[in-house]
């Protein structure tokens, strides 16, 4: 760290004459030779300055600070700052080994874990098992989202358990292993040496594993020892995704972690606040549409069969008969329990090898209003029950979903109701 009296690259400078490309090549070739890098810097970009007025004015970065990669990895959250000038014609620098907060602030505050899912686990056997128990059903029943939450628990719970602290563990095996090497190399001592190594190299394996998940490095494969390549990436994308400060566009700059959470919320709140423009169909219909009335339409089953889609048509809630249209509304077992309890003047025992068509047609042409809305709100009702069985192991009865279908429709003829006296009262006052 100091004043090294030349610069890596042209922008470095500001003023004067150019200077010489040789110098600067022979300088990145110096820092390269040593395996050196740039920590980089807050603040003003140059440390130099002649003081000068107007053209003649010179400001040159100079001053800098240079690290290997192992004085990286024992301070990954180095950082430097250019202070003022004062008194000097050099600007002091200042490196703090201390690593900034993730914001930057003075004042961190507490922030829940997020969960990710570790690649080491799966070296482990019984990480399958885990993940089974925690998604499990017992005699609960849970969404996808619940699943997903309590399974992480486990996993959480079970990696504290079996992995704890690799870093802690890797050093306390060394300091025993060190201690064994000074013993007398008896057979016992030998036999503990290997069993301590064989334990030693598992651990460093799952650091390797661990450092390579977050070190993003994908076009490099895990398994050759690369862990303080691993470490370094790691380190880089850390320093990468930090925000020190930001600046506020009356050009002032946040350093606190609160008021830049704040500034950040209230500027996207901004942008995506609706100002409500009036006539916005203009603008669309001058955007011209990506997406055809063709694409729009599903696939039918023979479509995904052509495609060489493979697809199941076996009833996924009885498994009993294949899942059409009528089979859902109609057929299904669930289906004839709930519309059995119905008072409606067919029998469906009678039309289940009919099509659902067919059916509603039979209901529009011979049931009075009420129960036309009673038996459309049955296979509205009735879908979403199976919906809420395949998809959030929620299970109704007939019964369950009957009831639920007749509140509907006993609201909707209320409100039916309320509109056509609302309209004769607006009829009566027009007379």
């Amino acid at each position: 760290m100091g004043d090294f009296n030349e610069i890596l690259w042209s922008w470095e400078k500001q003023g004067g004459n150019c200077s010489f490309t040789k110098h600067m090549d022979e300088f990145r070739k110096t820092i390269s030779d040593l395996n050196l890098q740039d920590l980089g810097y807050q603040g003003n970009k140059f440390t130099w300055s002649n003081g000068w007025e107007g053209a003649a004015n010179i400001q040159v970065r100079l001053d800098r600070a240079l690290a290997n990669p192992l004085w990286r990895i024992w301070f990954p959250g180095a950082h430097v700052s250019h202070l003022i000038r004062f008194k000097s014609d050099h600007t002091p620098i200042l490196v703090n080994c201390d690593p900034p907060s993730s914001s930057g602030g003075k004042n961190k505050r507490h922030r829940d874990r997020v969960f990710r899912f570790e690649k080491m686990w799966m070296e482990k056997a019984d990480c399958g098992e885990i993940v089974a128990t925690g998604w499990a059903r017992d005699n609960v029943v849970l969404n996808f989202s619940d699943r997903t939450l309590r399974c992480g628990t486990h996993l959480r719970s079970w990696d504290e358990k079996t992995f704890g602290s690799i870093g802690k563990k890797i050093c306390d095996l060394k300091k025993v292993i060190e201690a064994l090497q000074t013993r007398a190399q008896t057979a016992d001592i030998l036999q503990m040496i290997r069993k301590k190594n064989k334990e030693l190299y598992e651990l460093l394996k799952l650091e390797e594993i661990w450092w390579f998940q977050r070190s993003r490095a994908l076009w490099l494969k895990d398994g050759d020892r690369n862990t303080p390549f691993f470490h370094k990436k790691a380190s880089q994308r850390r320093r990468r995704n930090t925000i020190s400060r930001i600046k506020t566009e009356e050009g002032e700059w946040i350093e606190e972690e609160e008021d830049i959470e704040n500034y950040l919320r209230s500027y996207y709140e901004d942008i995506f606040t609706s100002v409500n423009p009036q006539n916005m169909h203009r603008v669309i219909e001058t955007v011209e549409p990506k997406v055809s009335e063709d694409m729009n339409v599903l696939p039918s089953m023979q479509t995904l069969c052509r495609w060489g889609l493979s697809v199941d048509h076996t009833c996924r809630v009885y498994a009993d008969g294949k899942e059409t249209t009528s089979h859902v509304l109609l057929q299904c077992p669930m289906v004839i329990h709930t519309s059995g309890r119905s008072p409606l003047n067919f029998d469906l025992h009678t039309l289940c090898t009919g099509d659902f068509q067919d059916l509603f047609w039979h209901v529009l042409h011979n049931l009075p209003e009420q129960g036309i809305i009673l038996f459309s709100v049955i296979a509205w009702s009735l879908w979403k029950a199976r919906n809420k069985r395949l998809f959030e192991n929620q299970i109704l009865s007939p019964s369950q979903i009957f009831e639920q279908a007749v509140s509907l429709a006993d609201e909707l003829a209320s409100r039916r109701e309320g509109v056509r006296m609302n309209r004769g009262s607006r009829l009566a006052g027009m007379g």
